[in-house]
């Protein structure tokens, strides 16, 4: 829904989509695409994935996810859950995020103009790839795992990554792209000892495999998105109890999205959508290293001529900050209001409020002092 304060600055957009083609600012949260269609008339969670009975047990306080129910913690607090994933290893419900199967004689080449990954590798592999508008400006991150040569698991990041896709399909019918996150299930686990409870996962050769944990067939690749060695393990909804009863009978402990959310912050992982968006460009949000010029066209290549990561004048800077934000407050330097937060949260386990905000290059270095507007104080911080 758009708000009536809002509405002004939507027509505009509006306008200049249908005469540019695309909107100069983002509308992403104005877009009915990135809600399920069960979620669309509820805020309240009504979707439950296979591990929610076994969570449930373990007394886990949920929120709302895309119309899942997402347990946020187990304990009283966060803290514990971020720590032991450190020190141990843990796993995380993430059942809530979209999962596509990308099929069909056209899926690579289709894959390979959609996105700025070099998608030409063998089975087995895991790319971190992006989709961009015709401006050049980020729409979405993906990670691609070829299991096959014309079989692809894609993880998105919102619905509105597999609708982008879907609008871009051929019309002769050689890719199919479904949507798996109904049927499907996933937890990550991490930690420094992931490989000494999944010893069959440790020897695997590659990114990505079909294999399995006891015997429970699952999709295992090999991210280490927390910051900490460990696999996103991807199975069928009837298996979904089977995994987890497995994984705690191994002494993996669980954690909730809290401790996600801070660990991703400490890991210096940005979210599409929220850290950065069609607004900005890969090199402006420090995903240059994604972008593969040289493998020919993809959508959005054209408009990043030019464009480096030298060029920029502004970039997605990390924040040490003296409170724990919310997210799109102002950053003031030298007085001045240079920037603005994107999101922010607390690290737990190096004790430090943590945010990412845009800066102009200038002030993007590190040990750069700012002050951020939050709630009629200023509060200090400093460029990480």
């Amino acid at each position: 829904a758009v708000r009536a304060e809002h509405s002004a600055g939507v027509a505009r957009e509006l306008a200049r989509w249908l005469v540019d083609g695309q909107p100069a600012l983002a509308l992403h949260g104005c877009d009915l695409a990135r809600f399920a269609p069960s979620a669309r008339f509820t805020a309240a969670p009504v979707r439950t994935g296979p591990f929610h009975e076994r969570q449930l047990a373990l007394g886990a306080r949920f929120g709302p996810a895309d119309g899942w129910a997402r347990p946020e913690r187990y304990s009283s607090e966060a803290r514990a859950e971020a720590l032991v994933t450190r020190e141990r290893v843990a796993m995380f419900d993430l059942t809530s995020v979209p999962r596509l199967a990308v099929t069909g004689p056209g899926a690579l080449p289709f894959l390979h103009t959609m996105t700025t990954g070099d998608l030409a590798e063998p089975p087995g592999t895991v790319t971190e790839t992006l989709l961009l508008g015709e401006d050049g400006g980020v729409r979405g991150r993906l990670t691609v795992a070829r299991l096959g040569g014309e079989r692809f698991h894609v993880g998105a990041g919102s619905r509105l990554d597999s609708a982008w896709l879907r609008r871009h399909l051929p019309g002769d019918g050689s890719v199919q792209v479904h949507e798996t996150t109904s049927g499907t299930c996933c937890a990550g686990v991490w930690g420094p000892l992931a490989g000494e409870l999944l010893p069959e996962l440790s020897t695997t050769d590659f990114p990505v495999e079909e294999t399995y944990v006891g015997d429970v067939p699952v999709i295992a690749l090999r991210l280490p998105t927390v910051g900490e060695p460990g696999w996103e393990l991807h199975t069928t909804a009837d298996l979904g109890r089977r995994l987890w009863d497995t994984l705690r009978e191994r002494d993996i402990a669980v954690a909730g999205h809290q401790a996600f959310a801070s660990l991703r912050l400490e890991a210096g992982t940005p979210v599409a959508g929220v850290d950065f968006t069609t607004e900005h460009d890969p090199y402006e949000a420090g995903l240059g290293d994604a972008v593969h010029r040289d493998k020919g066209y993809f959508l959005g290549r054209d408009a990043l001529a030019g464009r480096s990561p030298a060029t920029v004048s502004r970039r997605l800077t990390r924040l040490t900050t003296g409170k724990v934000l919310q997210g799109k407050e102002p950053v003031y330097v030298e007085g001045r209001a240079a920037g603005y937060v994107t999101s922010a949260g607390y690290g737990h386990t190096v004790g430090q409020a943590l945010a990412f905000a845009w800066l102009p290059v200038e002030y993007s270095g590190s040990g750069t002092p700012v002050e951020i507007e939050f709630y009629g104080e200023r509060v200090p911080g400093r460029v990480a």
